[in-house]
């Protein structure tokens, strides 16, 4: 089999834009192509920045089949012959212009060698490297010159005590001292007997009505745009309430809780079959 490397053939960057914030530039920096058998080529990309997803590569404006991908090498298969002669290949990893590189290959017999071509523009400064391992200590330097003197220092600490002296002649009585700290509290002393019962207590504020005689009722099935009504009893007021739906699919249904009446209504539109019945819990006010 015939392996042939080909680079750029003018460094071609067609259409594109400047990077994105968002995208690291894709670049494609040299192709070998592999004749398998006659017209059928592989073709082996290096570059950078191909992404983590499959990207797409065509060969004369037609896509081919990947073998192997990866964010800085592809192997690409056409599953169509290629004559010999010069063809546009593009790399693409996205819709941003920055994730699309194209450029042109020779296939075939190789021309003659080209001129030299112009020097290229200075590239970008590179990121910044790694910090580098300590160094070893540097060799002693030469003494400095003799310093000024320096301020008085402070006063040393206390010698050692000397030797214990001769008993002295008793003293006169000393004056009174000061009181003594307060003593700790004592203990908590024994319970005393029970009190005389106290007088009774006014009579308190009358509470709130109670609930006695509680039941569910059941109001009309109704389906989209119509309200429906759960009518408590006469003596009975409404408590609570809830919606009960049935049919086909539709959505929320909103309640309205009143003193005697509980409501339900179906808020979405739909086009299936359901309806919705309010139930309310009723009960007598004592």
């Amino acid at each position: 089999m015939n392996l042939s490397r080909f680079v750029v053939l003018c460094g071609l960057l067609i259409g594109l834009a400047a990077p994105s914030a968002a995208h690291a530039q894709l670049d494609v920096f040299v192709v070998d192509v592999e004749e398998t058998a006659p017209g059928v080529n592989r073709f082996y990309i290096y570059g950078m920045n191909f992404g983590t997803t499959r990207p797409v590569v065509r060969i004369g404006g037609n896509s081919v089949r990947l073998a192997e991908y990866a964010p800085d090498y592809i192997v690409a298969e056409p599953l169509f012959s290629l004559t010999p002669g010069l063809y546009r290949l593009s790399v693409t990893s996205g819709s941003d212009l920055s994730q699309t590189d194209e450029f042109e290959v020779a296939l075939g017999a190789r021309g003659p060698k080209g001129d030299k071509g112009d020097k290229g523009d200075k590239g970008d400064p590179g990121e910044r490297g790694l910090t580098g391992d300590k160094g070893e200590p540097g060799a002693d330097g030469v003494p400095g010159a003799k310093g000024d003197k320096g301020d008085t220092g402070d006063p040393g600490m206390d010698g050692a005590p000397g030797a214990k002296g001769d008993k002295g002649d008793t003293g006169d009585p000393g004056m009174d001292g000061a009181p003594g700290a307060k003593g700790d509290k004592g203990d908590t002393g024994a319970t005393g007997p029970m009190g005389p019962q106290g007088y009774q207590g006014p009579q308190g504020v009358q509470g709130p009505p109670g609930l006695s005689q509680c039941g569910i009722v059941n109001g009309n099935t109704v389906g989209r745009g119509v309200t429906a009504f759960a009518y408590c009893p006469a003596g009975k007021r409404v408590i609570s309430g809830t919606c009960k739906q049935d049919g086909g699919l539709f959505g929320a249904s909103s309640g309205g809780l009143y003193d005697t009446y509980f409501t339900c209504r179906i808020t979405s539109d739909y086009s299936g079959s359901g309806t919705v019945t309010p139930q309310a819990m009723c009960c007598v006010a004592q």
